[in-house]
């Protein structure tokens, strides 16, 4: 191998973080991941080199990956590689080109997706273009590896995969009318205060405590079991969804929602998935606006199982008695749907 987690020479952020990608690609040399990178057919195990960070030339490329393709040829894949400090500018990527044979490419990642903008301007094949969301989603959703998951924590504790360094004029705008109505501090109080007068009791839960949380990027009333743990170790959450990192499910329209979140104790999802009473009131469920996790067609985060929500454009007005009127419509749809004849539902009665 010529890379090694353990001795990565770097300090810069983006050399340090080229290697990192080096190395967890040269671990993984997993032909999908590269074939969603290059965008081209290859063999099994398809890398034949790697080379780090170059210097002295002309052109200083951040890394090269040989590869063989299914015609059994090699061809490199130079790589430019950005951190949210630094933008890519259209000089450097035309040196690059300079380097390049005919079956080689260049690639380009960066956190920003503004910079295609660049690459359409330069308009040549040979450039490939992708951001760093974009390559952590894929990790996320088709590598179940432990260097993949360190990779990906490592990406999100360093900031380097964000799109920190702009921000859009709508991002502005929405910016300064959330500071008018002072909106965080208003949607905390809302919650809060729902927390304290929602009586769970009138709807029959009696074996259930409740507290005011903000994690996992949800703020809100989490529902849990009083005593010991539930069968499935399950529990509800009424919240305000405003960060999907975690839960990596998707808003609907860009923009954060009123969620109410029926989680699970992952060990626990794949039994509950052959259950088939369970099964036949997910199935009611969604046809009256639940979502399903089931089979893990919302998120890979096995802990998340069952959601009901709204994104915040689709409310006239946000106060407590819109989060009640929200609660209580979910409560109609359990009952109606069966939901409370399942020990998953009714075990907090």
């Amino acid at each position: 191998m010529k890379t090694n987690l353990f001795m990565n020479p770097y300090q810069q952020p983006e050399n340090k973080l080229t290697y990192n990608f080096l190395s967890m690609v040269e671990l993984t040399n997993d032909k999908d991941f590269l074939v969603f990178l290059t965008n081209q057919e290859l063999e099994e195990n398809p890398i034949v080199s790697i080379e780090t960070v170059f210097g002295g030339g002309k052109s200083n490329p951040d890394g090269c990956i040989t590869l063989i393709n299914r015609n059994k040829n090699e061809n490199k894949i130079y790589l430019e590689i950005k951190t949210n400090r630094r933008g890519i500018s259209k000089e450097q990527l035309l040196l690059h080109l300079e380097l390049l044979s005919d079956n080689d490419k260049l690639l380009v990642i960066t956190p920003r997706l503004s910079d295609r903008a660049i690459i359409n301007e330069i308009n040549n094949n040979k450039i490939i273009f992708i951001s760093w969301i974009e390559i952590s989603e894929y990790l996320k959703n088709n590598i179940d590896n432990y260097i993949v998951r360190q990779f990906i924590e490592y990406g999100k504790l360093s900031g380097e995969f964000d799109e920190l360094g702009e921000i859009t004029n709508v991002e502005i705008k929405n910016h300064v009318e959330n500071l008018k109505i002072d909106f965080d501090k208003r949607i905390n109080s809302i919650f809060y205060n729902f927390s304290m007068e929602y009586d769970f009791s009138s709807k029959g839960f009696k074996k259930i405590e409740t507290v005011y949380s903000e994690k996992w990027g949800r703020r809100g009333v989490e529902i849990n079991y009083r005593n010991d743990f539930t069968s499935y170790d399950q529990w509800w959450a009424i919240s305000y969804y405003y960060d999907i990192f975690d839960h990596n499910i998707k808003f609907k329209k860009d923009i954060p929602e009123i969620v109410f979140f029926f989680d699970i104790g992952s060990k626990y999802s794949k039994i509950i998935r052959s259950d088939e009473k369970f099964i036949e009131i997910v199935n009611k469920l969604e046809e009256n606006g639940f979502e399903s996790n089931l089979n893990k067609q919302l998120t890979n985060n096995s802990w998340r199982l069952l959601v009901y929500r709204k994104p915040i454009t689709d409310f006239d007005i946000l106060n407590i008695n819109e989060i009640r009127n929200f609660t209580d419509n979910i409560f109609l749809i359990l009952n109606k749907c069966g939901a409370f004849e399942h020990k998953y539902f009714n075990e907090f009665m």
